[in-house]
């Protein structure tokens, strides 16, 4: 009754293109989802470096602090500390704060971690000074002038610091804010 003929040349050149097409998508498709998990991978190993200065007014003791609240491993381009706008290693910033106008014995503690970095969630004390004589208890006057240190302490010192992520591809920066 009905005699259809089909030219299976064209059907094998339709498949073929049809495979072509399908096949190129998949690249695509592949293509684009690398990509974004490249982004997703770079964010999510991000670094954040933040700051506090701990005083403890009963003991007349500074402590200051920097901490990665970030998912990855903060790695140090550059650190440096700033006293009253001019750059200075961690000797000078002891000799500075030797020289800070008290008349109270101090104790000083610097830690200068280098040029290296900081994993996620932990955290560095950077500056440790302890002002007055250690086994007695501070009265109101040596905590008044604690306090007004701390004020100079916060307006003179700057702590620069550029890092990056294990992508290396962007560099952040962090600086001591001004109170």
């Amino acid at each position: 009754m009905f005699n259809f003929e089909i030219n299976t040349d064209y059907l094998t050149v339709f498949i073929a293109v049809c495979s072509l097409l399908v096949s190129c998508c998949a690249v695509y498709i592949a293509r684009e989802q690398g990509i974004g998990q490249k982004a997703h991978n770079k964010l999510s190993v991000r670094p954040t470096i933040v700051d506090w200065l701990d005083q403890d007014d009963s003991s007349l003791e500074i402590t200051y602090q920097i901490k990665n609240i970030g998912m990855g491993p903060a790695i140090f381009c550059d650190f440096s500390f700033a006293y009253e706008s001019k750059e200075i290693n961690a000797d000078e910033l002891k000799r500075v704060l030797t020289t800070f106008p008290v008349r109270d014995p101090i104790k000083i503690t610097i830690s200068d971690p280098g040029l290296t970095g900081l994993p996620s969630n932990t955290s560095i004390t950077l500056i440790k000074v302890k002002f007055g004589d250690c086994d007695q208890i501070p009265t109101h006057i040596e905590q008044k002038r604690f306090l007004e240190k701390i004020k100079l302490l916060r307006e003179m010192l700057e702590i620069r610091i550029t890092y990056k992520s294990v992508y290396d591809e962007e560099q952040f920066s962090f600086k001591t804010p001004k109170h």
